[in-house]
């Protein structure tokens, strides 16, 4: 379609051309392009697979804007957050810090306090990420995982039915319903 993706997103494209220029941006770390994208593939057709899709990926698009550097540090991060948790937090928390309307170094950021167990760290800061996007999915779901290592298990279902709410049919939150229904089972069982 194009030689390289546009600087700024074209008007006049068909639902497929938008959501394929949309996944363009998304490889090129252009967030904000990205979204715009997915949203005019959405508006040119709102039923439909593509449409569907679309609203899947709107979903796990961040919000806020940050230098496409920063996307890339943090797409680093969180490919690294199992080998090296203490050094992702660093680096999660200095993010966070310099770009506080992002989302996405919040959510990671809670993910680390999550890994190390520190919860009540893990439930701010990935309160502040939904205060700035309360659809962000990635959010959704690590919120699910804290609530249920904190045994909050009504309000894990809650936040895991938001994620499913804008992420349906996605495999990783069904596993997830698993193993929170799994540990409701063994606390009954203990109980």
């Amino acid at each position: 379609m194009f030689g390289k993706p546009p600087d700024t997103v074209p008007d006049g494209l068909d639902a497929a051309q938008y959501l394929e220029l949309a996944h363009w941006y998304m490889e090129k770390r252009m967030f904000s392009h990205a979204r715009q994208s997915f949203t005019r593939s959405c508006a040119a057709e709102p039923e439909g697979e593509v449409a569907a899709e679309c609203r899947r990926w709107l979903s796990r698009v961040p919000k806020g804007d940050a230098p496409k550097e920063i996307y890339e540090r943090l797409w680093r991060i969180e490919a690294e957050m199992a080998l090296h948790p203490q050094e992702c937090k660093r680096k999660a928390e200095k993010i966070a810090a310099e770009y506080p309307d992002c989302e996405w170094p919040h959510q990671l950021l809670g993910a680390a306090y999550l890994q190390s167990g520190e919860i009540e760290k893990c439930m701010q800061a990935l309160q502040e990420a939904l205060r700035l996007n309360p659809d962000y999915a990635p959010t959704l779901a690590t919120m699910a995982r804290a609530q249920a290592v904190d045994m909050d298990y009504e309000a894990a279902r809650a936040s895991l039915e938001a994620a499913e709410a804008v992420m349906p049919g996605d495999n990783n939150l069904a596993n997830l319903r698993r193993c929170i229904d799994f540990l409701i089972a063994l606390d009954g069982e203990v109980n």
